[in-house]
């Protein structure tokens, strides 16, 4: 019994640790959750296919696009490089995507087929020589990619998962192998079908070791370790 006069004692211990580790189903909810809203976001969101088509979106591009955000996320929380980090890397994925995989960032002709065929002639302004991609399309592709595929869908499911989480790893590295392999597969998908993925376009020795260049310099701007990281 305690007096009221007396202070009221309270084990540090149990103030101090974590809350219970949760179920294994309650774990990987939010995993999957960002493993389905990517590409939803990334090609629906905007208008980019009916409602009937949702399904075969979210089939056939969730380990593409799921598959990057979640190793995006990963990556920038285990190493506490947080937001700024994720907009790296974010921005290091629509390069990979743009110019390697489907290659549309090089492919002068990618949206002939297109409603947007259109802007060919506003792209054709800010065309580089030699490397031949317009600075204009550039922005809109991987800047599409860094806030509709990647940092749109994480910012969403993260705030729904509880302060302790929001901000800590979600998967174990058995994990990130299979959301690695997903990710591998699902870009290997698009850059083999030359009809609709590459279009039947294939890259200049240039312009691949530019790209190349610009995914490493992202990644290690996201990545190298910094003097003070909270």
């Amino acid at each position: 019994m305690t007096g009221r006069g007396e202070p009221r004692i309270t084990s540090p211990a149990v103030e101090g640790e974590p809350p219970p580790k949760p179920g294994r189903w309650r774990r990987l909810a939010p995993v999957l959750a960002l493993f389905v809203l990517a590409p939803w976001a990334a090609e629906c969101s905007w208008g980019g296919f009916v409602v009937t088509d949702y399904p075969l979106v979210l089939i056939f591009l969730s380990p593409l696009y799921g598959g990057a955000a979640l190793l995006v996320r990963e990556a920038a929380r285990r190493t506490g490089g947080g937001w700024p980090a994720m907009v790296l890397l974010a921005a290091a994925f629509g390069v990979v995507q743009a110019g390697l995989v489907d290659q549309s960032l090089f492919n002068t002709g990618f949206l002939d087929d297109t409603e947007f065929a259109d802007f060919d002639a506003a792209a054709a302004q800010t065309r580089v020589p030699v490397l031949g991609f317009s600075v204009g399309q550039a922005f809109d592709y991987v800047g599409n990619h860094v806030v509709l595929s990647v940092c749109a869908p994480i910012a969403v499911v993260e705030s729904f998962v509880s302060p302790y989480r929001r901000h800590r790893p979600w998967l174990r590295w058995p994990d990130l192998l299979v959301v690695g392999a997903l990710y591998l597969a699902g870009s290997l998908l698009i850059f083999a079908d030359s009809e609709d993925g590459r279009k039947g376009f294939v890259l200049a020795p240039a312009q691949l070791v530019f790209a190349v260049l610009v995914v490493l310099a992202l990644v290690a701007a996201a990545l190298l370790p910094r003097h003070e990281r909270r």
